[in-house]
């Protein structure tokens, strides 16, 4: 009989915990999902390799979204939609700047956005589009590139294929 109940007690021990953890899991869940995003169109022009979904969105440093969906323009190939989810509490204004930067050694690219003045109204205010479009500035790397590359034009370098 004592094997018995020490079975049973085993038994019921394992299935509290295990209702424990999915329940846990569920409050998780629960908590992401709770929260209000703001989806937003991001437009390169330049290459935005080390990009990809899911990849990160940061303001300042801080990871305020996530990279939904990457895309060609349709109108013009060389340039590359990017529609990226922010948190909706993110004061993303109309003189907000975003940028490709790399992280780290391996290169992983993230969308890095900057500048937004008090004064400035916010872009949802003037721009009520369901994605309203961030202006970005050429990244650091592609700055340094295009130096490089206009001192060889200069050279006689006559093709460099950099969109301007």
């Amino acid at each position: 009989m004592e094997t018995h109940a020490r079975f049973f007690l085993i038994g019921l021990f394992s299935l509290v915990v295990t209702i424990a953890l999915v329940l846990f899991v569920l409050w998780l869940g629960k908590l992401q999902l709770d929260r209000d995003y703001q989806e937003y169109d991001v437009r390169f022009h330049e290459s935005v390799t080390g990009l990809s979904v899911g990849g990160l969105v940061q303001y300042h440093g801080i990871q305020v979204g996530e990279v939904r969906r990457l895309s060609l323009d349709a109108k013009d190939p060389r340039e590359v939609r990017v529609r990226i989810r922010v948190a909706a509490e993110t004061p993303i204004k109309t003189d907000t700047k975003a940028q490709l930067s790399y992280t780290g050694l391996t290169g992983v690219a993230v969308v890095e956005m900057f500048g937004g003045t008090p004064e400035a109204k916010l872009l949802r205010e003037v721009d009520t589009r369901h994605a309203p479009e961030i202006d970005t500035v050429p990244s650091p790397l592609r700055l340094g590139l295009h130096t490089v590359l206009h001192q060889k034009m200069k050279l006689g370098v006559d093709e460099v294929g950099i969109v301007e």
